[in-house]
């Protein structure tokens, strides 16, 4: 799915609005994906609590909600990305289910051990 711009002709009271709808879908998705990952990878809980949201991803000036995620002790850090018809188009256990296989996926390209939830 692309990513759609924020136009001159978007009024900023909306986008405003959209995105705060978007961070708390967000919220709504990173503590379910850290109730289901109990079990998982104590890095990855680590990730899921710590991790920040924005409802709009605002310095490329499109409409996109941001997770960032950081790991001090890997020396690695990254955001994901995902545009908000995604998210418009999917519950927040949905979008858990989402974030989770992006978390795994990233840990098996650096070479970590991942327990799946």
């Amino acid at each position: 799915m692309s990513f759609r711009k924020i136009s001159k002709r978007d009024r900023p009271e909306s986008i405003a609005r959209r995105a705060a709808v978007h961070e708390l879908h967000l919220r709504a998705a990173l503590r379910i994906a850290l109730d289901r990952a109990k079990r998982s990878n104590p890095m990855i809980q680590e990730l899921l609590s710590q991790a920040a949201v924005e409802g709009i991803a605002s310095h490329l000036k499109i409409k996109a909600a941001v997770v960032r995620f950081k790991v001090p002790r890997l020396r690695q850090s990254w955001s994901q990305l995902i545009p908000w018809q995604t998210l418009s188009g999917s519950t927040p256990a949905e979008t858990a289910t989402s974030i989770s296989a992006s978390l795994r996926e990233s840990f098996r390209r650096w070479g970590i051990e991942a327990i799946e939830a």
